[in-house]
């Protein structure tokens, strides 16, 4: 199994031990609380106040977050929240495994903000004290996240060690935030440009997204994309499309959004040209979707 697998195969069994221990105090002294969550149908709330930072893990299934716009949140990604946001929710179970699962943990006190002094360097723009994210987490962070997890599911371990695995886990997703974007894409499209592509859709799938940008952001040439895209047996449209779509099909399923909006958020000008194009895939129009 690969190590990513398996990080998230033992996240999902810590999960499962923690939702047990629910009843119980899953508080960190004064730094951090884990909430275990899972269920096994759609889920929608409506609205959440959120009165601390928060990292929300998602191990199962998907996580639609309306923060103004709307953001999916994949499993093996974390949505970062900093305090004081008002954002609805909705959790969608894995088609396959038909669960809902995720991690979350709560900071409390000050505990972020001694971090942050710990660590002044990283302090700028994160957001523990900026703008909410989605990120997608490497295997440092998982396996941050399994460490704090497993001290905290022993009744035994000492606070300090409680705080000194709530201090790695929230620098492993520091310095992972911290990165630059640019290279994480071209890192990306060095190995699988199909995938850097479509990681890049994800971030603004309502963005234009023309030929020059995308290959200014993964570090090539137009005419080298194309290529390279097209040795994978694919397009540019042909990405962009199968993104677009395939968030539209889970706007319309959330019910909310009427469908002029959802092909607004889908990045299209033309209503009546989204609705063609989701026909045809789909087999249904999006009003009968919705």
């Amino acid at each position: 199994m690969l190590p990513r697998a398996a990080a998230m195969g033992n996240l999902i069994a810590l999960a499962e031990k923690a939702t047990e221990r629910q009843g119980a105090n899953l508080t960190a002294a004064d730094g951090a609380r884990l909430l275990a969550y899972a269920c096994r149908s759609r889920e929608r709330i409506a609205r959440v106040e959120v009165e601390s930072p928060w990292m929300v893990f998602v191990l199962e299934g998907h996580k639609l977050v309306d923060m103004g716009a709307t953001h999916i949140v994949r499993a093996g990604e974390a949505l970062l929240l900093p305090r004081g946001m008002s954002i609805g929710i909705t959790n969608v179970p894995d088609p396959e495994s038909r669960n809902y699962r995720a991690l979350a943990v709560e900071m409390l006190g000050d505990s972020h903000a001694r971090l942050l002094r710990h660590h002044a360097d990283l302090a700028h723009g994160t957001w523990l004290t900026g703008k909410a994210r989605t990120l997608r987490v490497g295997l440092t962070v998982l396996q941050a996240l399994a460490h704090f997890c497993e001290t905290l599911l022993d009744p035994g371990a000492h606070p300090r060690i409680l705080h000194h695995r709530l201090e790695g886990l929230l620098l492993a997703l520091l310095v992972e935030d911290e990165l630059p974007q640019a290279s994480i894409a071209r890192a990306q499209a060095s190995t699988d440009v199909v995938r850097a592509v479509r990681h890049l859709v994800r971030e603004a799938p309502d963005a234009p997204w023309p030929a020059q940008s995308v290959a200014h952001r993964l570090g090539l040439s137009p005419a080298t994309l194309r290529r390279r895209l097209g040795r994978d047996g694919t397009t540019l449209r042909a990405i962009l499309l199968d993104e677009r779509l395939a968030l539209a099909n889970v706007l319309l399923g959330d019910g909310r959004l009427a469908v002029a909006d959802v092909a607004r958020r889908c990045g299209y000008t033309s209503a009546g040209k989204f609705s063609r194009q989701y026909a045809r895939r789909f087999g249904v129009s999006p009003s009968a979707a919705r």
